[in-house]
């Protein structure tokens, strides 16, 4: 590989790193102003789901965000996603929905669960391929010949 291929490589990542670094800037400060907080609780979860969509969205339909995700190692990918999804779990047990409308629950919900769940797509899509490949090479995916 020359270093003409590394450089589009590194160029195709920072676009997606950039949108996502400021999507959790701009998350990160309204959940310190507390912007979700008044909000109602119906907008909140439009907020999120909207939030959740978009990263499905960014993740499946654009080729440089796709390919970035598919570019990191699946443990990491999994860490992330499991990570999250732990944290989630965990501000729900102690305060209940409440709890991600303000401080760190509102980053969880607006910015890292929605990126999280495009994580665990993601993940599924992978391993799914991996499956589907070691069955088309395995002995008992070709007929016998006789």
């Amino acid at each position: 590989m020359n270093s003409t291929n590394v450089r589009i490589e590194t160029e195709d990542m920072r676009s997606p790193l950039v949108a996502l670094a400021a999507w959790a800037l701009f998350v990160a400060l309204g959940a310190a102003d507390g912007v979700f907080a008044r909000l109602e609780p119906s907008v909140d979860g439009a907020l999120a789901a909207f939030a959740t969509l978009f990263a499905l969205a960014a993740c499946c339909l654009d080729r440089s965000v796709g390919s970035a995700v598919d570019r990191v190692r699946l443990a990491p990918l999994a860490a992330l996603a499991l990570g999250v999804d732990a944290l989630v779990a965990l501000q729900l047990a102690a305060a209940g929905p409440a709890a991600l409308a303000s401080g760190i629950g509102a980053f969880l919900a607006f910015f890292a669960a929605p990126v999280a769940i495009a994580a665990h797509v993601a993940l599924a899509r992978r391993l799914g391929a991996r499956l589907r490949s070691r069955a088309a090479t395995s002995p008992a995916g070709r007929p016998a010949s006789t």
